[in-house]
């Protein structure tokens, strides 16, 4: 899923470029929150909430594909 390479991209690119400080829990973060809009825009059947996504990815990830 593109999501988790851009998270990480991202975070590098905040590193490099603009002096950021490395946070793994954001690139994490933002790859749960990237992973569930590509399922939600791209797989039918997905209807589940992001809230539900964070407590069990694996079982609703199951689910669909």
């Amino acid at each position: 899923m593109g999501g988790n390479c851009r998270s990480i991209w991202e975070q590098r690119s905040q590193v490099v470029f603009r002096g950021g400080i490395p946070d793994a829990d954001e690139v994490f973060q933002n790859a749960q929150l990237w992973s569930w809009l590509w399922l939600k825009h791209k797989t039918n059947g997905f209807t589940y909430a992001f809230s539900d996504w964070l407590l069990n990815p694996n079982h609703r990830l199951s689910a669909v594909i």
